[in-house]
């Protein structure tokens, strides 16, 4: 493809398109990173991109690159970087339009100014507005700020043939296109690259409090947190477990100054010995996943191990219903993972060791027939590019591929975006 990158750059100035020393990236070697300064430059990129049948792989932050299968096929990164920035930022309507590539910690810094917050959260810490859009991301806060698709007003996303889309705009009253700006999220960028959106935003509460204690054992701390997730005020109540620690109980209080400081008076009764923590979503994050996969995505450097050369962890995602948190969280610990779990909205994020292929792939595949019994289903969301190549590594249900090939035509008809993440020949 050299050539055709060579083309690439001459067609889109080198100002847009770096060529550079191959990179490592989901076991492909690439040489260019494409970088489009505007909605006008990324639809130019991505015309020329299917005219030269390149495929490309949209990074924001990069944290959730080995979310998906790895691509079929790889010649171009197309990082969204320079399409950042919040041109409007309504606080009476209490609304932001934000390009793609703004990070997220930027959003919530302007709206906080405003006495506002951003009720999106991607799925790490340095996730951006388009990232977060594309992986589906929840974190920490799911309990209270539910799917990303409850903020998410109108997006404006550039197709896999350089067209335009426009659906939604900053009112709920207008509803047209709303329900494709839905289709665009969790869909990783196969369909279409996110350029900007329209976010609702909320008031700031008058009083946030985070909390964290140990727990005797595990049973009895998913049983406080699934308590602790009725209260009027909670925001995030998590249980942390494996290792040889006690297990752990995370939350977080936000809302009325009157109603957090009456949860939090219940929550010590609970669990004397409670500290208080103002960074406890970020251990909420940072602890469940631990170093490793995704780190440095887009710089060459494949996933990290541990020292000594150990394979990175597994990470898994499992959503179950809320009754049953507790059969596939003794499933994992089982296995020696290290988990966060939610159990009043039934997420569990996991890190599994497992040396071997064969055995990973097996203890995958029964950890996912585990999860379907309890009523909900499990991911795979990073791990070697070879497991994942080889693993329904999302879980699609069959029923559902031929509508999503047949959409993945409609939007992306050259098979320009990322080929193969979703499932086989997606």
């Amino acid at each position: 493809m050299g050539d055709g990158l060579e083309q690439l750059r001459a067609r889109l100035g080198p100002e847009m398109v770096r060529l550079h020393a191959p990179l490592a990236l989901e076991g492909f070697e690439v040489a260019a990173t494409v970088e489009p300064p505007d909605e006008a430059a990324l639809a130019a990129a991505l015309r020329e991109l299917a005219g030269l049948g390149l495929a490309t792989l949209v990074l924001g932050g990069g944290s959730r690159v080995t979310l998906g299968r790895p691509p079929e096929r790889l010649d171009v990164v197309l990082r969204t970087a320079r399409l950042a920035g919040i041109p409007e930022l309504d606080a009476e309507e209490g609304v932001a339009r934000v390009r793609a590539g703004t990070p997220l910690v930027e959003l919530a810094g302007a709206a906080r100014r405003e006495g506002l917050e951003v009720p999106l959260e991607g799925p790490e810490p340095g996730s951006t507005v388009g990232g977060a859009l594309a992986a589906g991301g929840t974190g920490p806060r799911l309990l209270s700020t539910g799917p990303p698709r409850r903020w998410v007003l109108g997006i404006t996303a550039v197709l896999g043939d350089g067209l335009v889309a426009r659906c939604g705009a900053r009112v709920v009253k207008n509803v047209t296109g709303y329900d494709l700006a839905r289709l665009y999220q969790g869909s990783l960028g196969t369909l279409a690259v996110v350029a900007e959106a329209w976010i609702r935003l909320r008031a700031l509460p008058e009083l946030r409090i985070g909390l964290r204690g140990l727990a005797r054992d595990v049973e009895g701390a998913l049983s406080l947190a699934a308590l602790l997730a009725r209260r009027p005020s909670a925001r995030v109540a998590a249980v942390c477990a494996g290792g040889s620690g006690p297990p752990e109980l995370l939350a977080e209080l936000a809302g009325d100054a009157v109603v957090v400081e009456a949860d939090r008076r219940w929550l010590e009764e609970q669990l004397p010995g409670l500290a208080p923590d103002p960074e406890v979503v970020q251990a909420c994050w940072l602890e469940a996943h631990g170093p490793g996969p995704g780190e440095g995505a887009g710089t060459g450097r494949e996933p990290a191990g541990a020292p000594g050369g150990e394979p990175a962890p597994l990470r898994l995602r499992g959503v179950v219903r809320t009754s049953r948190v507790g059969e596939l969280v003794r499933a994992l610990l089982a296995r020696g993972a290290r988990l966060r779990a939610h159990p009043g909205t039934g997420v569990i994020d996991a890190a599994l060791r497992v040396p071997e292929e064969a055995a990973a792939r097996a203890a995958v595949g029964e950890l996912r027939r585990l999860a379907r019994q309890a009523g909900g289903s499990l991911r795979l969301e990073s791990g070697p590019a070879d497991l994942r190549r080889s693993l329904d590594v999302l879980g699609v249900p069959a029923e559902v591929l031929d509508l999503m090939r047949a959409v993945k035509r409609r939007f992306d008809p050259h098979r320009v975006l990322a080929p193969g993440r979703i499932a086989e020949g997606l």
